[in-house]
Formats: C-alpha cells, structure tokens, sequence
C-alpha cells in the first residue's frame, strides 16, 4: 500500500472517528443499547432479577371462567399486556388438580409470557398486589429481583414491555413446535438493560402511572358508555321506549321484505384499480368502524359490489359481530354480505342497529358446512323484524348514531392518549429526556408563579397528603377510605386547590386518580408507602419521612389554625364520622352553588336519594345531628348561613 494510500486511509478513519463522537451529546455516552446518559448503569437484566418461576400445567374448567376471587384460577397467557397485569384473564382450576397448583402472583414481582405465539411471547405485567387465589401456569414466568436491588421493578416492567425491548425479546424466541415461541432463561436474564439511577427510575414509573390512569379512566368511561348504548338499543329497537312525537304501531316484517344481498360479483380487474376493497380484517369486532381497506388492484378473487348506504356484515360463524355501514361504493369478499335496504320501508341506521343485536346473531349462527360455517341466507331471509315507520327508524338511527360517534371520540382520544405514552416511554426510557428531581431553588421559584404551581400540581399535593398522613398514620382508624375523607375536609374547610376532582362514591367524596397519584408520589419520594394490610390500606413511613416538611412550610404556612383544628377534631373519629361530614360538606357546597340558599331537610334528600344507595345505611336524624355538630364547630362551606 503507498504512503498517499495509507494517509488517505487514515484521514478518512480520523474523519469518522470525529463524526462518531460528534453524534453523542455532552452528558451522554455510547453503549451496545445506543447513547445513554454518563449516570446510567449498563448491565445485565441478571442484575436485578433473582430468578424466574413458572408455574405448572393444570386442567381447568369453563363455568365460572374469571371469577378467579372465589375459587383457585389458574391464569392465561394473555393476562399480561403492554406491562400491565390482568387478574380477569383466568381460568378456574379443576377440582382434580388443585392441589398441583402453588405458584401465586406476588406484588411487585413481573409475569412475562416466555411460550406463545411471535406476537405474543415476551409480552409482560407488572403485579401490584398479592393474589392467593390465582397461580401461574407453566407457560408464564414469575419474576422476582434481588431483595437488595434498588431497581423498581414497575419501571422494569415499563422498559421490558417499551416497542425496543419486545422486539428483542421476539427475536431471541426460538421455535418449539407449530406456531409457538419460546424465550430460553439463559437469553432473557442476558438482556443488556441501561439503567438510571433508582431516583430517576421512580420519577419515570410516576409519569407513565399517570398516563395509565387517565387510560385506565377512559376505558371505564367507553365500556359504560357502550353499555348504555346497548341498553338504549335494547329499549328502542323493540319500541319499549319511544322517542317524543312518535306513536303509530309497529309492523312485523321478514327482513327478505326489506332488504336483499346486493348479489353482484364482479372481478377486481373489472373495476377501477382505486375502488375500495373491503375484506374481514379491514372491518371492527363489535364496533362497526372500518379501520382500513385496501384496493382492487391488490386483489384478484371474485368480489361484491356494494353501494352506499349498504349494511355489510361478515356472514362467518366466528364474524358475525363484524358489521358496517357503507359510506362509499366498493368491492368486498363474499364472506361479507352487503344488504341493499328498500328505503321505501326501512333506514340503513335501523338495519344496522338490528344485525347488531343477539337475537340477529343467534339466528344467523344457523348455519351450514363444516369448513368455516357461515350464515344461510335460506334462514335470514325469514328473520322477522319489529319496524316502526321510516321516520321513526331515521329517528331511532340517529340517536345510536350519536351514541357510535360519542364512542367514537372517545376512543380517538384513549388511543392518542395511548400514543403520547408510547412517544414519552421512548424519550424516558432512553434517557433522551431527563426527569430530574426539583431542587429547592426550584420549587421556591415555582411558589412565585401560579403557572409553575399548578405544572407541579402532582408533587404540591403530596406534600399536603404528607402532613396528614405524617400526624394521623399510626391511629387505628386510619387508612385509605379516611384519609381521603381527610384531604378532602382539608382542601375544602382550607379552600385549597389540589386539582383533585371528587365524585360522589359509597363511602364519600372520592377520586380514585388522585388517591392513586398521592400514593405513588409518596412512595417516590421515599415519605410512605401505602401498604394493605389485612382489608385496609395503611400508610407505613418509609427513610425519608418528614422530608415534605420544609415544602408544606413554603406551600402551605397560610393554613394555620383551620388545618390543626381539622386534624385535631377528625384525628380519633372513626372512618364513618369522618364519612358523614364530608359527604355533608360537598352536597351542602353543591347546592349553596347551584341554589344559593339550602335547607337541613334538603341536604339529607339530596344525600339520600341523589349520592349512592349506601348512605341510606345512615338514618336521617344522625345526618341532621351531624349538620347541628358541624356548625358548632364551624366546619360549613364558604357563604353558608
């Protein structure tokens, strides 16, 4: 090689070596897992993790399937997703093998799937709590750390399940037989983790907590929300209820009356190569959204027109509950019928609402074949339908239409709010984004201005739920359900904004977000841990206890005697006094706002038959005697007589 060749050689090295290091910012290094932070440790997932348990394999039985609190369960593999542990996914056990069951999911311990399909193995969830009456199954591991480690397993759980680390996880499973992986221990426990120092790590586990929590809520909010609509579907389909202004009497027809399969085959290659081409997979089970569809040219088998306004449905045993109305002319496969409606006699909306309801599917479940049975068209053409008049099944169509469209948003924004997790995982697991601990400058910068104060809402309110806690932790009576009768007493006798929201729940004013947020913070900042003991919850000091106080003195100095004389008063009560009062207080405030003036006797009416059926457990004397005890002590609402 000549001189020239070899310092070209060299320079071109030099360069690149340069451009290398350039790439790594200040504070940063780089590692066989990419640039991380200089205080991150890189290491083995052996680590941390003392070992791995699986379970064993048991029969088990299909009455009863969930109801895994009141005999033993054996769980499923699809008990854990996207690190979150789900209980409900579990099968009783056999009476017969009961006894070979002994693997029980532990709190703070991680179930991983290491046998399942490509999909699925490595998926994994974090277990919060205790659960005696469920056990793992040989096909799930139970993960337990090293009781000296520092590392939080309900961030290990968040790394383990972030779109990186399942990738790898899948491409270390091997096959064993058909469609099934296996993830081998030697593979799994090899896994180079980086991993922040532990105060980083609790700060990450609250930020996704929270974003799982407002998840966690909307889910709730879209499951009830569907459960009306199928109870209004229930209602009106049947003209048990009827919408104002409407009153002529049904008709019974066969639904070959009305509608008919738009029976019109045609090739792809017939049709513009853009037309639309819908097959099973491109339609939502049980939602009636399309959620994708291809084109003809990316098709070559016989299809079916359809036209606007049609009501396609999946015509397979296991598809039924796959359904849509058309809103563009199209081609999809013949395992969807798409029905042509006469609008002379019926809506498009109301057909929809009735190939949605069970006694449409029982019927279209009479099917034929062995090989993928599908519904009979022989049989639903003589499906008798209830219809009211065309006006009024428009009417009817619109008010399920209205209810699709409300699900519709929401599940827009749990989807979104499901992508902002994912966006910020993938910044904080990475080290991309720092989230430091606010040094005191900070936080008395942030007293200054109220838009500081309410951007570190989360940590402000722990500090409040600090100082109750720190005074009234060791009572008897204390424990979840009162201390949240507490903070509430406090954020209102105080007039103090937390950002909490209350609703009205059996045992009082409650807001489960908040309480759980509470918890996490105090546990992140080494303050409490919330621990259940027997059917409580008790708040258990942990090595940092009392070092809120230098915050609740900046924060909080202006509460003064109101908040001694709360803690004083409620600190020996019982969890039910504390109850009563705080129940009184937000239905009093509630109608001083709404009404201006209030009376005794309509506090108690609106606590008794407007709050939660529980509280008439109370008699009403004792709700007016607590009114009486309340004003001599003047824990009443701002503006009340």
């Amino acid at each position: 090689m000549s001189a020239d060749s070899m310092q070209v050689r060299e320079g071109a090295a030099r360069y690149l070596a340069e451009a290398h290091a350039q790439d790594v910012p200040h504070g940063y290094k780089r590692t066989e897992v990419g640039v991380i932070p200089e205080d991150w440790i890189l290491a083995p997932l052996s680590s941390a993790v003392a070992s791995l348990h699986a379970g064993v394999s048991v029969n088990s039985t299909i009455a009863d399937s969930g109801s895994y609190g009141s005999v033993p369960a054996i769980l499923k593999t699809s008990c854990v997703q996207s690190g979150n542990f789900l209980p409900h996914e579990a099968k009783n056990i056999a009476p017969s093998d009961r006894h070979r069951a002994a693997l029980n999911p532990r709190r703070d311990t991680i179930i991983i799937s290491r046998m399942n399909t490509i999909d699925l193995v490595g998926e994994c969830g974090f277990v919060d709590r205790d659960y005696p009456d469920l056990f793992v199954p040989d096909r799930l591991w139970m993960t337990l750390l090293h009781p000296s480690s520092s590392v939080s397993p309900r961030w290990l759980a968040y790394v383990l399940s972030s779109a990186d680390y399942r990738k790898q996880l899948q491409s270390i499973a091997t096959g064993t037989s058909g469609s099934m992986k296996n993830i081998a221990k030697a593979s799994l426990l090899a896994l180079q983790l980086a991993y922040p120092p532990p105060p980083e790590q609790r700060a990450i586990v609250v930020a996704l907590s929270d974003v799982d929590g407002m998840i966690g809520a909307l889910e709730k909010l879209i499951a009830k929300k569907r459960a009306i609509k199928q109870a209004a579907m229930q209602q009106l389909l049947t003209g048990k209820t009827r919408l104002p202004g409407f009153s002529a009497p049904w008709a019974t027809k066969r639904l070959g009356e009305i509608a008919m399969i738009r029976n019109q085959k045609v090739m792809p290659s017939n049709v513009d190569p853009d037309t639309p081409c819908v097959e099973l997979e491109h339609i939502g089970q049980g939602d009636g959204r399309l959620l994708e569809h291809s084109t003809a040219r990316h098709s070559t088998s016989s299809k079916y027109r359809f036209s606007t306004g049609d009501v396609l449905f999946g015509r397979l045993r296991s598809y039924l509950r796959k359904y849509w109305l058309a809103d563009r002319d199209g081609i999809c496969t013949t395992e969807i019928w798409p029905l042509m409606v006469d609008p002379r006699q019926a809506d498009s909306g109301f057909l929809l609402g009735i190939v949605q309801t069970d006694r449409f599917i029982e019927s279209a479940s009479i099917s034929y074949g062995t090989h993928m049975p599908r519904a009979d068209w022989g049989v639903m053409r003589n499906f008798e339908v209830q219809l009211p008049d065309v006006n009024e099944q428009t009417a009817i169509a619109t008010v399920l239409s209205d209810m699709d469209a409300e699900i519709a948003a929401l599940e827009r924004r749990r989807d979104k709010t499901r992508a902002i997790k994912q966006g910020m995982m993938q910044q904080l697991l990475t080290g991309r984004i720092r989230l430091v601990k606010p040094s005191v400058a900070v936080i008395e910068k942030a007293t200054e201005k109220e838009s500081s104060r309410k951007a570190n809402v989360h940590f402000i309110r722990s500090v409040l739920a600090a100082e109750i806690i720190d005074q009234l932790h060791d009572q008897p009576t204390f424990g979840h359900v009162k201390f949240e009768k507490m903070i509430f007493l406090v954020e209102h006798l105080c007039e103090v904004d937390t950002g909490s929201t209350y609703h009205r729940k059996a045992a009082g004013p409650y807001d489960n977000r908040a309480l759980r947020s509470i918890d996490s913070q105090l546990r992140a900042q080494q303050w409490f841990d919330a621990r259940k003991e027997g059917k409580r919850y008790q708040y258990v000091p942990m090595q940092n206890r009392g070092g809120h106080k230098r915050y609740f003195d900046r924060y909080f100095s202006g509460l003064g005697e109101t908040f001694d004389r709360i803690i004083g008063t409620f600190k020996t009560l019982d969890t039910e006094r504390c109850e009563i009062v705080a129940t009184l207080l937000a239905v009093w405030s509630d109608l001083l706002r709404d009404n201006g003036t209030v009376s005794d006797e309509l506090i108690v009416h609106e606590v008794l038959n407007n709050w939660h059926e529980a509280k008439r457990r109370i008699p009403g004397d004792r709700w007016l005697k607590a009114l009486d005890w309340m004003r001599s002590r003047g824990f009443v609402p701002k503006g009340a007589a």
